[in-house]
């Protein structure tokens, strides 16, 4: 333990060192300035909104937080903050809620099983500004366990307490610089208090029919939103759901153990074998995506700051995905053109190149990105596995301009192939077709293949650890739908399309993509990933489908429960009533009409045939129909904070109204990722060079290897995971 320490310590002065060897001198002092401060976006529906306590209001720093009321029982909300002092230290706390700050409650101090990190502390970036989510569960007594904690940050002092639908509690966040005694402990004049809701429990259709069905994970984020319509007017029915997996859900509707079934990957050659044993309807109910979720870090040398942003081209998602791209010192290695610069002047770890192309692409000027990349994987059969191998596959190597223009040594497809033959020990040679990831010999917290997107942000955090007890900034990518990403408070990448843009999920951007995608003849619609033309597209649009029997032996009463669920539902996925939860988009024209017209008509009728459209690509959504609010606005997060619209501050709720277009991914340039933290007066010549000399023993102890892993496939009793097993070096 005591030599484990030392090592991370050894890395942490490296990067002070590097920092502090880039960072230029003028009369034995550094001349800094903190950028400007942003204002506060309007506050988003859903949210809570409120000024820190300040004798001028507003002007002491803004919370935003949110969603904070119908929270799922796991579900991580986002922080974001505004207007704090530079230098300030922001403390965020999971506490009982007693209505007052005077005294403080008790809060979380300890981690269980349901709350792995019951605080999050962090500086703001030289704007004043951060972002973040943070862990909310529901906590009870049934759960066994409760919550342990006391008045932060002091150690716990065991006073015990519930997060529940029936035990109130609140998110506290305190600053230090405001308090007069300089503590992170919150009161009333360093401190605010933001109350959350949990969802009511779900009591069934007491007047209506329930009917059992299965499905892909995804769908589950949106039918407890829309429940209570379902179950409301005429012919009340709603949904028992089990998420697993598309093939199980199939495979249990074709067996007939349920009468429906929600599916994201109906192409899937598995999926489409079980469908053939029977006559079943594909009727499309929502548009998503799949995401690749993810939580990052980035450090100054000195604090470990939350990073919000990536851009992703497929080489580097094929190398991380399979454990090949550890670290930036061999992820996606590219020529320099010229020496590589220290980080002040760019991300790159080696004297003489190669760089990093992806430690370049999301370069932060004055910061270094994560030092060690983590894989959290689907182990079952998934439709975001399917997507994810196929938008790989397709795209081309990427050129971006870094002061002269550099391409990609590797192809994602070339990554990938080298990632899987290394992970499962044989030789793959070809892209995989299929919806599984195979089994990987990679042990240790930074990889692991699990059965769910609970699971993968579990064993994520294991890897991306708190800030405040990080001893290194550290990356963790997970592949899932992006409903799912979002309720687990997953940043999401932009990915690298075929037209070479890095694009976000957003309700234009996915529409774009449908718009490129093929008609197949069973009414489904399949997503191109060569369209070198569209470069507003997302990578990886997706449509989950209800697979409904056509046959005339479903029991009439089922026919009916099930027109009336996915007729309602359909109001809502379509933008005709109600809001949709971030992460889903409304079916446009082609695709509501081709739902419309199966729910009318094809449900226990066998001699139905879908009505696909004449023409490749799809109508865009009328106007009339408006995108739900969740996906508009998404901040963008870099060294000098995040950048948003304007609101007055104050505390409010959020009505959703006014809120800023989607933020456009930034074309991959050099000067387009500088973005300043402070900015540092020019020295002379000497001290430039005693600079140098700094940063390169800072670059030493950073190289500074005291392990080597080898790869061993023991099995845990307990879940399943492989474990590292790592020898002293010498």
């Amino acid at each position: 333990m005591r030599r484990r320490l030392s090592d991370r310590a050894m890395r942490l002065m490296g990067l002070a060192l590097i920092v502090a060897g880039s960072l230029t001198f003028v009369g034995g002092r550094t001349v800094a300035t903190a950028a400007a401060p942003l204002t506060p976006p309007p506050c988003p529906e859903g949210w809570t909104c409120v000024a820190m306590p300040c004798p001028t209001e507003g002007a002491c720093g803004t919370v935003q937080v949110g969603p904070t009321s119908n929270l799922g029982v796991d579900q991580w909300v986002f922080v974001r903050l505004f207007g704090f002092t530079p230098g300030d230290t922001i403390g965020t706390y999971y506490c009982q809620d007693t209505g007052t700050l005077a005294p403080s409650p008790a809060c979380a101090l300890e981690g269980t099983q349901l709350l792995s990190n019951p605080s999050t502390v962090v500086k703001p970036f030289a704007d004043g500004s951060s972002a973040f989510s943070f862990n909310v569960p529901v906590v009870d007594s049934a759960s066994g366990t409760p919550l342990v904690g006391g008045i932060p940050p002091a150690p716990p002092s065991r006073e015990e307490f519930y997060c529940s639908r029936d035990d109130a509690c609140a998110i506290e966040i305190s600053s230090r610089m405001l308090s007069a005694a300089s503590t992170l402990t919150p009161s009333p004049t360093n401190a605010v208090r933001i109350p959350i809701a949990f969802a009511p429990s779900n009591t069934g259709c007491p007047n209506g029919a329930i009917i059992s069905t299965e499905s892909e994970f995804g769908i589950e984020r949106l039918l407890p939103r829309v429940s209570s319509s379902l179950c409301s007017g005429s012919d009340p029915a709603v949904p028992f759901n089990t998420a697993l997996n598309g093939l199980e859900a199939v495979k249990t509707l074709a067996a007939g153990s349920v009468v429906m079934a929600f599916t994201d990957d109906p192409q899937a050659p598995s999926q489409a074998a079980e469908l053939k044993k029977g006559n079943f309807i594909l009727i499309p109910l929502v548009t998503s995506a799949n995401v690749m979720g993810f939580r990052s870090q980035t450090t100054d040398g000195f604090s470990i700051y939350p990073k919000a942003t990536m851009n992703l081209t497929a080489t580097a998602a094929g190398g991380i995905l399979t454990g090949l791209y550890q670290g930036p010192t061999n992820a996606d290695l590219a020529p320099c053109n010229g020496p590589c610069p220290l980080p002040v002047k760019g991300p790159c770890f080696h004297a003489d190149g190669p760089c990093s192309f992806f430690d370049r692409l999301n370069f932060s000027k004055g910061f270094f990105n994560a030092n060690t990349y983590g894989a959290y994987l689907r182990s079952d059969t998934a439709g975001v596995t399917s997507q994810m191998f196929s938008w790989i596959c397709s795209m081309p190597t990427t050129t971006a301009d870094f002061s002269g223009p550099i391409t990609e040594s590797v192809s994602g497809t070339q990554a990938l192939l080298d990632g899987l033959s290394t992970g499962t020990g044989s030789p793959v040679t070809s892209c995989p077709v299929t919806d599984q990831f195979p089994p990987m010999r990679i042990s240790g917290e930074q990889f692991a293949e699990v059965n769910s997107p609970g699971q993968q942000v579990i064993k994520m955090s294991k890897t991306v650890l708190p800030f405040q007890v990080a001893s290194q900034p550290n990356l963790g990518l997970a592949p899932m739908n992006w409903a799912e990403a979002r309720y687990y408070g997953m940043s999401i990448a932009s990915l690298q399309n075929a037209a070479g843009g890095f694009v976000p999920p957003t309700v234009a951007s996915v529409n774009a993509a449908l718009a490129d995608g093929t008609w197949n003849a069973n009414g489904t619609i399949s997503p191109s990933y060569s369209n070198t033309s569209s470069s507003a597209a997302y990578a990886m649009p997706t449509v989950i489908y209800a697979a409904v029997n056509q046959s005339t032996k479903v029991p009439k009463a089922d026919q009916k429960a099930i027109r009336s669920i996915l007729s309602k539902l359909l109001d809502v996925t379509t933008g005709a009533t109600g809001t949709l939860p971030e992460g889903f988009v409304p079916l446009n024209a082609d695709l509501t009409a081709i739902a419309r017209d199966e729910v009318a008509h094809a449900i226990g009728n066998p001699t139905y045939q879908v009505k696909v459209p004449q023409k490749p690509g799809m109508t865009p959504p009328p106007a009339t129909v408006s995108a739900p609010r969740p996906s508009t606005y998404r901040p963008t997060v870099s060294a000098a904070g995040i950048r948003g619209g304007a609101v007055a501050p104050g505390a409010q709720k959020g009505s959703g109204a006014g809120l800023p277009k989607p933020i456009a991914s930034s074309s991959p340039t050099y000067g387009a990722f500088r973005m300043t933290a402070a900015h540092v007066a020019i020295g002379t010549n000497r001290i430039l060079l005693l600079g140098g000399m700094v940063a390169t023993v800072g670059a030493l102890l950073m190289a500074w290897r005291p392990t080597r892993s080898r790869l061993r496939a023991s099995t845990s009793s307990s879940d399943g995971d492989l474990e590292l097993e790592t020898e002293p070096n010498g």
